[in-house]
C-alpha cells in the first residue's frame, strides 16, 4: 500500500530548481497526495498558490 507523502494542511519543503539556481521555501498543503502526484500549495512566504509534484516526504518541487 501506498503511503501518503503529503497530507492536507501540514508544511511542505518546496523546491524549484534548473541548471543554473535552486530556491527552497515552506508551503502549506491544499491537499494530500502520494509519490509523483500534482498537488495545491500555497507558499507562506507569499500566500500564492502554487502546482507542485510530490517528491519525498514533506517536499514538493515546482512545476515548470
Amino acid at each position: 500500500k501506498k503511503a501518503k507523502l503529503v497530507k492536507r494542511g501540514e508544511e511542505v519543503v518546496l523546491n524549484a530548481e534548473s541548471a543554473h539556481y535552486s530556491i527552497e521555501t515552506t508551503a502549506t498543503a491544499l491537499q494530500d497526495g502520494y509519490f509523483g502526484d500534482q498537488v495545491k500549495l500555497k507558499n507562506i512566504n507569499s500566500n500564492q498558490i502554487v502546482r507542485a509534484i510530490v517528491s519525498g516526504a514533506n517536499r514538493a518541487r515546482v512545476l515548470r
